[in-house]
């Protein structure tokens, strides 16, 4: 193999070599028209797609976003150093090297770690600047106050969950009052709600009505509490039932 070929197939691999339609070997240039958009561009070209996709506010939120401008203008930095070397090294040839360096494959090999561990680096970032872990960025609190923006989305998204939790309470408290409704209006279903609570009262009536409460012991340790020498249980007995009764308003349908 002459020594032009042989430092072509060391630099481009097999494929461009012998895929290449319009190359010839006494013109590199060809060669690395034709290899380049492929073996280079290609994978670079995918790798800031990804990032985009990764960075992009809808994707992975506002915090990520903030590193879409950072990590782009890195990737691309790192495409153009790795064409710039793809186009201009060329391995040494000689007669005194038994197994010359194939730099196509180790370039191959290089590009997808270097790319693997930029990545890595940039998860590692987003991660820590969001959650202040490993004290390599302010903390949440401080962080929101040099970025209002970020206050405010943070207050939203706090908002929109409070909001979404408020709405599920009120879908149960419904489907409660239609649940009491329905019991109430079926005799049958009434009848049986009746007995139980009947049971209950006469099971436990007796407790609840005010043998804890009296206990000179559990009067003791709430006087204790509150720092007064007793309790009205009664007093106690009518502010919870008139917070019940507020509380329940509503749900028996009446």
């Amino acid at each position: 193999m002459p020594k032009s070929l042989r430092q072509i197939y060391l630099r481009f691999g097999p494929s461009t070599l012998l895929s290449c339609p319009f190359c010839h070997q006494d013109d590199t240039t060809s060669y690395i028209l034709y290899h380049i958009p492929t073996n280079t561009v290609f994978p670079h070209l995918f790798h800031i797609l990804t990032i985009g996709l990764a960075t992009s506010e809808t994707v992975s939120g506002y915090e990520a976003a903030t590193w879409r401008q950072n990590a782009l203008l890195c990737a691309l930095l790192l495409a153009t150093v790795d064409i710039f070397l793809t186009a201009t090294y060329a391995p040494i040839i000689s007669t005194s090297i038994i197994a010359p360096a194939g730099t196509f494959w180790i370039a191959g090999s290089i590009r997808y770690l270097t790319l693997l561990a930029f990545d890595a680096v940039l998860a590692f970032l987003i991660y820590t600047s969001t959650t202040g872990r490993f004290y390599l960025f302010p903390t949440l609190s401080t962080t929101a106050s040099l970025d209002p923006e970020l206050n405010r989305r943070r207050t939203e998204d706090l908002l929109t969950q409070t909001n979404l939790s408020l709405q599920m309470t009120s879908t149960n408290l419904r489907a409660y009052s239609i649940a009491r409704n329905a019991v109430v209006r079926n005799p049958s279903l009434k009848g049986v709600d009746d007995e139980y609570w009947r049971t209950v009262v006469a099971v436990e009536g007796e407790t609840l009505d005010g043998d804890v409460f009296e206990d000179e012991e559990v009067q003791a340790a709430v006087a204790r509490a509150y720092g007064s020498g007793g309790i009205n249980v009664d007093t106690v007995r009518r502010e919870a039932e008139g917070f019940v009764r507020h509380a329940t308003r509503g749900l028996d349908g009446r």
